[in-house]
């Protein structure tokens, strides 16, 4: 369930993204900003992808393996039962706001160092 809500605000990111992407290249008094917004739609795009690609995997293959071995103590598995629920309910709202935040971030890093390499080089 939580990643139809997540698939949800993803696509709301990148229709948001793309238009503002459109609007930073065609309007003149936009362009400055055009390199950080595509660097943070494509970037935050990307940490989206990857944090949820690795969260699944790690889920899958680390935390679910554990919850099925039988000779577990009861009260380890309870722990580890609600671990488990906690994880799927939260983690992919949390895993993909780190991603996209992350993303976003190094997103504007890269554009902050093109624009400065672009500045020191005397291409303006």
């Amino acid at each position: 369930m939580p990643y139809f809500l997540v698939a949800a605000a993803f696509a709301m990111f990148t229709v948001g993204a793309a238009i503002g992407t459109v609007f930073a290249r065609v309007f003149v008094p936009l362009r400055p900003v055009f390199p950080f917004v595509w660097r943070i739609w494509l970037w935050g795009s990307l940490g989206f992808l990857v944090a949820n690609a690795l969260f699944l995997l790690g889920f899958w293959s680390v935390l679910l393996p554990v919850m099925d071995v039988k000779s577990l103590p009861s009260w380890l598995h309870g722990i580890l039962s609600v671990v488990a629920g906690v994880t799927v309910v939260l983690g992919p709202f949390i895993i993909s706001g780190v991603g996209v935040g992350g993303g976003a971030l190094l997103g504007c890093v890269f554009a902050w160092r093109s624009g400065r390499d672009i500045a020191n080089s005397g291409a303006v």
